[in-house]
């Protein structure tokens, strides 16, 4: 096997599985955009920093990167002249989150109706439209790699194995493309969160609002008001829920439904069992030893003394988790805590 199929077989598999997450891309025509703007993969920009797109720093548009690196490229003009470039670059940690980052800049904005093409001409077409790429040839270069390496057949079932939530108490995953991107390390954090509106979703419905792209948010679980379960994001991604990428970084995150609105923001006991149930489980799963609360919000943040809860509104401009959820952390922190026999 050459250097070109070897490179399309490990990049299919990321491909396939976040446009089966996100519920649109033509993946023979993603895989080629790859194999053309990364020189199958041995490019500066994919060899050192995961870039297989091409994508450029636009602000706002992509949450899973590790930071920027600045190269040259070259760029065609209406009249047929090269021009060579020099900016800044999208740099991330992995494959992985490298093509999801090209599912979070082409859903972001400035490509709308991308989704609704099922041919990869079509799709193509489509992006060099909306300004993706200079090249007056691009669509024909990347349909010549569709049709000599026969890419069309990930157009069908994904190669990856249907995702399934990492906590029994779940009832399904409903996974969001939102996400700072696949975690360095273990999650050994908690922030738990209420939906802030009554009447609340159930968990399912909440996950299926988190899985809108448009949306651009996502919490590793929600819980309904009668105590159901699903699951948002996997664990070993980062969720975008608490405003702070550093804390959501190391965080497992945790929407709980209200029973009422405000001012106080009821959440009900089915609720609250859930979440001491659902909490126990992650602890026992990812190694936490101990939930440790503290009233102060220097302790919460610093991780005095191994505290290992924090609020969203110790992270931004919230009443996030609302006076209810607030007061019950301590009780949570108290009841999982027997749970693991710790107490």
């Amino acid at each position: 096997m050459g250097y070109h199929e070897d490179f399309i077989n490990k990049i299919s598999v990321y491909v396939t599985g976040w446009r089966d997450i996100c519920k649109w891309g033509c993946a023979s025509a993603i895989i080629a955009q790859a194999c053309l703007e990364s020189a199958y993969g041995r490019s500066n920009k994919a060899v050192n920093y995961n870039n297989y797109f091409g994508l450029k720093m636009k602000p706002g548009r992509v949450t899973c990167n590790d930071g920027y690196f600045t190269d040259t490229s070259s760029e065609q003009l209406p009249d047929g002249t090269y021009i060579t470039i020099t900016t800044q670059w999208y740099s991330f940690p992995d494959m992985n989150n490298g093509v999801l980052g090209y599912y979070q800049f082409i859903s972001s904005g400035g490509y709308k109706g991308i989704e609704l093409c099922t041919t990869p001409e079509s799709y193509l077409q489509k992006l060099k439209d909306c300004g993706y790429a200079t090249s007056q040839n691009y669509v024909n270069n990347c349909m010549a790699i569709v049709n000599k390496y026969n890419l069309t057949k990930y157009d069908g079932v994904s190669p990856m194995p249907e995702l399934k939530p990492d906590s029994p108490l779940a009832s399904k995953l409903i996974s969001s493309p939102t996400t700072y991107g696949k975690r360095p390390k273990t999650p050994d954090l908690l922030i738990i969160h209420h939906m802030g509106c009554y009447p609340s979703p159930t968990a399912e419905e909440q996950c299926k609002r988190f899985a809108n792209k448009s949306r651009r948010a996502s919490a590793t679980y929600c819980i309904g008001n009668k105590g159901d379960i699903c699951q948002g994001l996997l664990e070993a991604y980062a969720p975008c829920t608490s405003s702070s990428k550093k804390y959501d970084m190391r965080a497992i995150t945790i929407e709980v439904a209200n029973s009422s609105g405000a001012p106080n923001w009821f959440v009900s006991a089915e609720a609250v069992a859930s979440l001491i149930a659902l909490v126990t489980d992650i602890c026992k799963r990812n190694n936490i030893k101990m939930l440790i609360w503290a009233s102060s919000k220097y302790d919460r943040l610093n991780g005095t003394n191994g505290v290992n809860m924090v609020m969203h509104k110790d992270l931004a401009k919230t009443a996030c988790p609302g006076p209810f959820m607030e007061g019950c952390l301590p009780y949570v922190a108290l009841a999982v805590d027997q749970n693991l026999g710790v107490l």
